[in-house]
């Protein structure tokens, strides 16, 4: 069971607008949250894949984070890039750990979007880059970017010089129409002559599944049980969406991680997944999304359903000829 591992909780170092998870500090209610050597002692001894996210996870220093390379657990992080060091960047090029670093867009976007902190946030992303580290670049698309998609590509791409893209809805400030789009928008930039140099996570998604029935994002599994959440103080959550008292499965102070993920609670959780509306069920790419992820849907379906269709229709017979190629 991968583990999505929240080591600061909440906190962060910068204050994003649209962050959905600093209001998670109420469930903590303590000044600032730190997992302890007991709790990351249990990660020592049931952890094989980990990711770290936040909130911030740098702010726990890098002395946090060795124990779990000298273990052999494979891991890697997801950050601002604020805090990133020279130290701190080479220990993840040595040890592998892929990182992702958020980037709304150029300056201008970025700073609005992400606490005027496109400067440290560069500075970071080139350290790791001069370590030889692996990184990706993770893009919150809302309404602050959606109508500039050929643009930010093209940051991303030639500015960023990234090869590996992700693009994450803020489903609550898009409508389905722009989030569709969008993606038809990066689709077609992307296939003019980067298919097979820059690997964009909501394409592979789609193509992985084409070529040999793989998925590659819990967005477009058939179950929500792909991974489980572990807060600073041990709770451990189905997903880092749903950090809510009703989900909370337990606590690895008190539970083994195997035991909750085989536990009925969990079960109910993934379950849900697949309680789409009728018009889903004879949707001809039910295949590639399953109805959405769950925290997008109202009154159970997605609200960015329109937009998902449209690409997809647009997108599948477009990649079809290459993944025919691929699985020839």
């Amino acid at each position: 069971m991968h583990l999505l591992v929240k080591p600061a909780g909440p906190d962060c170092n910068i204050k994003c607008p649209r962050c959905f998870y600093s209001a998670k500090s109420a469930l903590f209610p303590c000044a600032a949250h730190r997992m302890g050597p007991e709790v990351a002692a249990k990660l020592y001894e049931q952890a094989s894949s980990i990711t770290f996210q936040g909130g911030e996870p740098l702010l726990m220093g890098l002395d946090f984070f060795k124990p779990f390379a000298e273990r052999g657990i494979a891991c890697s992080l997801q950050t601002n890039g604020t805090l990133m060091t020279p130290e701190i960047a080479r220990f993840i090029a040595e040890h592998r750990w892929l990182t992702g670093i958020s980037f709304d867009g150029p300056p201008e976007i970025h700073n609005r979007t992400r606490d005027n902190s496109f400067d440290a946030a560069k500075r970071g992303y080139d350290l790791l880059r001069e370590a030889g580290a692996d990184v990706n670049v993770l893009t919150l698309v809302s309404s602050a970017n959606v109508s500039e998609p050929e643009a930010l590509y093209r940051f991303v791409r030639d500015e960023l010089g990234a090869t590996f893209h992700q693009y994450i809805e803020c489903a609550e400030d898009l409508t389905g129409d722009a989030w569709g789009d969008f993606l038809i928008r990066v689709f077609d930039e992307w296939m003019k002559a980067d298919t097979r140099t820059i690997s964009v996570r909501n394409f592979d998604n789609v193509f992985n599944w084409m070529v040999a029935g793989l998925r590659s994002s819990c967005t477009s599994c058939p179950d929500c049980r792909n991974y489980l959440v572990v807060e600073h103080n041990g709770d451990v959550y189905p997903c880092d969406f749903f950090v809510t008292p009703e989900w909370k499965l337990g606590n690895v102070l008190t539970d083994r991680i195997d035991d909750l993920a085989r536990s009925p609670k969990y079960a109910e959780f993934g379950r849900r997944k697949a309680q789409y509306p009728l018009r889903c069920a004879t949707c001809d790419y039910l295949a590639f999304c399953h109805g959405d992820c769950v925290k997008n849907r109202d009154n159970g379906q997605s609200r960015l359903c329109p937009g998902i269709d449209r690409f997809l229709a647009h997108a599948v017979p477009r990649l079809e000829p290459l993944a025919a190629e691929f699985r020839g």
